[in-house]
């Protein structure tokens, strides 16, 4: 694991989710609220076996919680694929860019680079993990 962090720009209410996507990486919004990725900043894998959902979030959580962040600013996602099948491993991205919407008329750009590049760039270290992971889980989540 290398160390991570986020730089976040404002993209406006007007920006569409859809234009922040590129081959390869994921799409999801409802009732305009989601997120679009491209790219691959890191790449967390748990092996097959019994448990494995488990190994893989507690990696994600090592992976995403120390990324230095604007507080202001969305966390860090991944995206995961989980086979229905203990023989298969679980596995997932921390996206490269993330374009986000957890508020309506909020959208964000998250670019994750390693941790001297975005400070070069302008990124603050302030971590806010915990609180936006929720918020992420719920966009799914049925009314």
């Amino acid at each position: 694991m290398t160390d991570l962090a986020a730089r976040a720009t404002r993209l406006g209410p007007a920006f569409d989710l859809l234009a922040g996507y590129r081959e390869g990486g994921f799409f999801f919004e409802r009732a305009g609220l989601g997120l679009s990725t491209n790219g691959e900043a890191d790449r967390v894998t748990a092996e097959p076996g019994p448990e494995r959902i488990l190994r893989l979030s507690r990696a994600l959580i090592e992976t995403l919680a120390p990324i230095e962040t604007d507080h202001t600013a969305p966390a860090p996602v991944a995206v995961a694929s989980i086979p229905f099948d203990d023989h298969e491993p679980a596995e997932a991205i921390v996206p490269r860019r993330t374009a986000i919407r957890l508020d309506p008329g909020e959208t964000w750009q998250l670019e994750i680079s390693p941790g001297g590049e975005a400070q070069r760039a302008g990124g603050r270290a302030v971590s806010e993990f915990g609180a936006q992971k929720r918020r992420v889980a719920n966009i799914g989540a049925a009314d």
